[in-house]
């Protein structure tokens, strides 16, 4: 179990396979709490609403994302702002088609534009669905995208934000950065889209479980890859 293992270094945890942190009905999910402080992204509109599933990320519960209007909002940011250092991680099932050149958003948090936010994502690069991470200086962003693996399917996706560089790892592979010293505001945290006031860049396909970590050791990043990874 994720909390046993890295204890007080998770700032922030959604999991699926807590059924007690979702809220639904009829497969439509109005919330979905974390396990570390009760953070509870919520959706009261029901057409905005993920849908839940109890067995379909290869087998096991998740949220599904349609690519068109489902998310869920949190109107604070519990976690690291401005420069300060820290990891998102997620364990998703990516669904859009390379076709699709959309920038989907797998988690976001911070203020109303990409200029004062950070995020992991979907992003295409080449012709090619990879997995991509982001951030705002506070007058412009800057993105990075995975070079390895093919973004498309069930995936564990890492991205990294230390003060100076932003990173992003998929499955393990080898960071890719470039550089970025964040300004990230305090304006809103989402699941599955992005945090301007008329949210964007909607995620399409499962999400079965998103963290916040601070900078992780070589062994504690292995420890978080296994265990998300046990799922695929």
């Amino acid at each position: 179990m994720l909390i046993r293992e890295l204890g007080t270094l998770l700032t922030g945890y959604w999991d699926a396979d807590f059924v007690g942190s979702i809220s639904e009905a009829t497969g439509s999910v109005s919330s979905w709490r974390d396990l570390v402080a009760g953070y509870n992204t919520s959706q009261a509109t029901a057409l905005s609403q993920p849908g839940y599933s109890p067995s379909a990320f290869n087998g096991r519960p998740c949220l599904t994302f349609d690519g068109t209007n489902h998310f869920l909002n949190l109107a604070s940011v519990p976690f690291p702002t401005g420069a300060a250092a820290c990891e998102i991680w997620a364990l998703v099932d990516q669904e859009a088609l390379a076709a699709d050149a959309t920038g989907r958003r797998i988690f976001s948090y911070g203020g109303t534009s990409a200029n004062n936010s950070r995020w992991i994502a979907r992003a295409v690069s080449g012709g090619v669905n990879r997995g991509g991470t982001g951030g705002g200086s506070g007058a412009a962003q800057a993105n990075v995208n995975g070079t390895i693996v093919d973004f498309s399917g069930r995936h564990v996706v890492r991205g990294t934000f230390d003060g100076a560089l932003i990173g992003v790892s998929v499955d393990g592979n080898a960071l890719a950065t470039t550089a970025l010293v964040p300004a990230t505001s305090t304006t809103r945290t989402r699941i599955g889209a992005a945090t301007p006031n008329t949210a964007t860049n909607f995620f399409q396909g499962k999400i079965a479980a998103v963290a916040v970590t601070p900078l992780l050791t070589a062994e504690q990043e292995s420890s978080m890859r296994a265990f998300l990874s046990a799922r695929i």
